[in-house]
């Protein structure tokens, strides 16, 4: 059986949808805040986890890194962008 109670301590990260009105705007906020900061994902939340910008980026698309930084810089760009998804 479900339930929809809003208590508990397993029910504490449970996002509850939120309300075309709005009336629930403050738990929502909360719980989505709280939520993500469980799984390390806050700094997605304000901004202080940026995604890291390609290093291709103004060039034209079938640019390739062809120095030993280039490649460096491509390669560290490529794992961040894993780590911020």
């Amino acid at each position: 059986m479900s339930t929809n109670h809003d208590c508990g301590e397993s029910n504490k990260y449970l996002i509850p949808k939120l309300d075309a009105m709005g009336k629930n705007w403050t738990i929502w906020k909360f719980r989505v805040d709280m939520s993500l900061g469980a799984k390390g994902l806050k700094g997605h939340l304000n901004g202080k986890k940026r995604k890291s910008i390609d290093p291709a980026s103004g060039h034209s698309p079938a640019w390739i890194p062809t120095t030993p930084a280039k490649i460096k810089a491509f390669e560290d760009y490529e794992k961040d962008l894993e780590e911020w998804e």
